[in-house]
């Protein structure tokens, strides 16, 4: 990925909290919103209980997509495989940063502050493929597909 769509997208990530998870088992699909954190590397990071409808899920199949978008401004679609993080530093290190993330803007998330002890379970996402649109516009009337493709690799 060429580095100024990189800090695009990244910092588009970074100045939103909230995304739309999509799962999926043999018996079912599931979306759910939550409160998520990016790193650098776009890897996104969220917790969870570990008995929640997505937890059970993606300890089945670990395959998910999401979208992250902004009225005027963007949206990203994304695919990729989520595990759970089982480092404890790396996990109380998450659960710090979603904290402080959960206090910035207008998406400030109560129930975030609940998380603690070992009922939680924290999974990072490494990305396959990723996308984004921008939304600046009020119209669009291309005829290429208005999606900017990016190559994670």
């Amino acid at each position: 990925m060429d580095e100024n769509t990189k800090k695009i997208i990244l910092d588009f990530m970074n100045s939103n909290t909230i995304l739309s998870l999509s799962t999926s088992t043999s018996d079912s699909p599931y979306i759910c919103n939550l409160f998520y954190v990016c790193d650098d590397d776009l890897n996104i990071y969220f917790a969870t209980h570990k008995q929640s409808h997505k937890a059970q899920k993606l300890l089945r199949n670990p395959f998910i997509s999401l979208s992250v978008w902004e009225h005027k401004k963007m949206l990203v679609q994304a695919d990729g495989q989520a595990s759970e993080l089982s480092d404890e530093t790396q996990r109380l290190q998450i659960i710090d940063k979603l904290a402080e993330s959960s206090l910035k803007g207008d998406n400030f998330w109560p129930p975030l502050f609940r998380i603690g002890g070992q009922d939680y379970i924290v999974f990072k996402i490494k990305l396959n493929w990723i996308r984004k649109l921008d939304l600046v516009r009020d119209t669009m009337t291309q005829i290429e597909s208005p999606f900017t493709e990016v190559n994670i690799y």
